[in-house]
């Protein structure tokens, strides 16, 4: 029998009771006459005992199957204690659980407060909770729950397979009735609610929001290089927890015309996420200044600049006529020599440079002498 072994993606649920949860979620492929181990990493629990004290509450799966009867299902915690959920149970149908266009719309819920056992249930056992064939309490032992904990998920018929989608494990505090409230509700670890970026006068702000944050560690704030490859431009420590909106800003010095960037959100536990990809052009801003002013002809332009430019140099005099010449310039700081002035009649001259880059050109005055 052949096995598999799948990664993890782990997001954090709340639920009314103050319990927390994680969950698994795979993406869906057919497996047949195979055993699955779908590893699922716990953290923030700790020791987990007896009714009182914080414990196992429920198992929530999502597989839909084929043949229910051939489908196995034990949970295993971290210190090697082996719960068996269900087996051989429904009959030649489906399934735990169900969904629509691929996402989950019920769960099959497990817990020891229930009345019903799995074996007297029929699928998609989406109308529990239901009690397990084993025992969840088994679990409550003392052990610290954080670590991996493993679905062991066997196909023994080898008929129509099974598709893994998703399971969760929430723990809390024990009620009057025993662990175990089956209605959960999606909260995302971190919410983004924005990211963006504006071109200022020689840098680019990037910024983004967070509606809400659980176990988030820190962002990477990447950006695209030169050979087509994301690589880090900074590291922004996150919030942690927080249900409130966060609002976070980098400043990146000297850009490029247009740069593109995009954030990765990674959790306590090292998981991660990538946002969307954003485009931001810079505005081409350059500082000029025209020297020896007065001057007998020879002009020259001390330049700033933040790219590589074509500027576009008139030189127009009291009376409205006007001269031109065209100079590339360099990102950095430079001296050009200009020799249009040369050759025009001494006098006033309002001299306007224009960078392709740019739709705000700097305006001097200069005096040729005699």
């Amino acid at each position: 029998m052949s096995r598999v072994i799948f990664s993890v993606l782990l997001l954090t649920f709340t639920l009314t009771c103050s319990a927390q949860s994680f969950v698994w979620t795979g993406t869906p492929s057919q497996i047949n006459c195979t055993t699955l181990i779908i590893p699922l990493n716990v953290s923030g629990i700790g020791p987990i005992g007896t009714c009182g004290s914080i414990g196992l509450e429920t198992v929530h799966i999502q597989f839909p199957v084929s043949d229910a009867l051939d489908l196995d299902l034990y949970l295993r915690s971290p210190d090697g204690t082996t719960v068996e959920l269900t087996t051989d149970n429904g009959g030649y149908s489906a399934s735990y659980g169900t969904s629509s266009g691929g996402l989950t719309v019920d769960y099959c819920c497990f817990n020891m407060s229930s009345s019903s056992p799995i074996t007297s249930g029929t699928p998609p056992f989406n109308s529990g909770p239901y009690l397990p064939e084993g025992d969840l309490d088994d679990f409550n032992n003392g052990q610290n729950a954080d670590g991996t904990w493993r679905m062991i998920v066997s196909d023994d018929g080898c008929w129509f397979g099974v598709y893994a989608r998703e399971f969760v494990l929430t723990f809390g505090d024990c009620t009057s009735s025993g662990y175990g409230q089956c209605s959960i509700s999606l909260v995302l670890p971190v919410e983004l609610l924005s990211f963006d970026g504006e071109s200022q006068l020689g840098y680019n702000t990037i910024k983004w929001q967070t509606a809400t944050e659980i176990n988030n560690d820190h962002f990477v704030l990447e950006i695209l290089d030169i050979g087509g490859d994301f690589k880090e431009l900074a590291i922004i420590q996150g919030e942690g927890n927080s249900v409130q909106i966060v609002e976070y800003e980098y400043r990146h010095e000297s850009p490029n015309t247009i740069e593109y960037y995009r954030l990765k959100q990674v959790d306590i536990d090292g998981q991660f996420e990538y946002s969307n990809v954003i485009a931001v052009r810079s505005q081409f801003v350059f500082d000029a200044t025209l020297y020896p002013n007065p001057t007998n002809g020879d002009l020259y332009l001390n330049l700033t600049s933040y790219d590589d430019a074509t500027l576009t140099i008139v030189y127009t005099n009291v009376l409205g006529v006007t001269s031109t010449e065209v100079i590339k310039t360099n990102n950095g700081t430079s001296t050009y020599q200009l020799y249009e002035l040369k050759d025009l009649s001494a006098g006033f001259y309002s001299v306007q440079i224009m960078s392709d880059n740019s739709s705000t050109p700097i305006i001097q005055k200069v005096i040729k002498n005699q």
